[in-house]
């Protein structure tokens, strides 16, 4: 278990802990009862829940899941991410695998993972926070993404895939360096689309002033990784910015 402290402008700190698996379980708990208030109770998304416990059930993919929770000084959840190493399972496989069978992902698929379940309480989002250790201008979001995605490198991961709404979790790590690699679709009635994101691991931006990645320094099936990536967000927004077809997607559902 490992902890990060992030210090907002006013004074406010908020603690980031990584844990792994089920081995915490009061930790744990706090992630089901926020994974239940922010996508049960606000966005209404289709889960199985316990309404009187407030809590979301258990996954499969839990058990060996990568957990990373935002809490106050009174120790209530803020945030929470979920990673899960494709050796021990592959959420929502069937909606990024046509990506898979690419003989340009092929040789990585031992080192990829998926981040699942990006959930802040809704009055935190837009606060702005300084990582004590990097001095990084950080949300909670992204806090909670910068540790699990430190111990994925740990674990020798490459390639990292994940679903997200459209809005403010694409815009989140559409600044950290992830492509859109898929036009936007309906994952659930009622609810805003979805698309799918993925990212070289190694060309993850920490921040802002960060530079890109030198291709020279990589490998021939490394380079082959991040131009089909690349490749994939132009084949579906051309020279567009995202955020306009996004705009026009919006108003189209109205």
């Amino acid at each position: 278990m490992r902890t990060v402290k992030i210090t907002q402008i006013t004074g406010e700190n908020v603690f980031i802990t990584l844990f792994e698996g089920l081995k915490e379980k009061d930790l744990y708990t706090k992630y089901l009862h926020l994974k239940y208030q922010v996508f049960v109770q606000e966005l209404g998304f289709q889960m199985e829940y316990d309404e009187l416990k407030g809590i979301a059930f258990s996954e499969a993919f839990d058990k060996k899941g990568k957990f990373a929770i935002a809490l106050n000084k009174k120790g209530e959840p803020l945030g929470i991410l979920r990673a899960v190493l494709s050796k021990d399972g592959f959420p929502k496989k069937t909606l990024i695998e046509h990506h898979l069978e690419d003989r340009d992902l092929l040789p990585f698929l031992d080192q990829t993972a998926t981040l699942n379940v990006l959930a802040v309480k809704k009055e935190y989002r837009s606060k702005r926070y300084i990582n004590e250790n990097t001095d990084n201008l950080v949300s909670i979001a992204s806090a909670l993404s910068f540790i699990i995605f430190e111990n994925l490198e740990k674990c020798g991961v490459k390639l990292v895939f994940l679903n997200a709404t459209i809005g403010a979790t694409v815009y989140v790590y559409y600044k950290l360096g992830f492509k859109v690699i898929d036009a936007p679709y309906e994952y659930q009635p009622n609810l805003p689309p979805v698309v799918n994101m993925a990212i070289f691991l190694p060309n993850l931006r920490q921040s802002s002033k960060q530079q890109k990645t030198d291709k020279r320094k990589l490998n021939l099936q490394e380079k082959a990784c991040i131009e089909y990536l690349e490749l994939m967000q132009k084949k579906i927004f051309g020279n567009h910015s995202i955020w306009k077809l996004f705009q026009e997607d919006k108003k189209q559902r109205k």
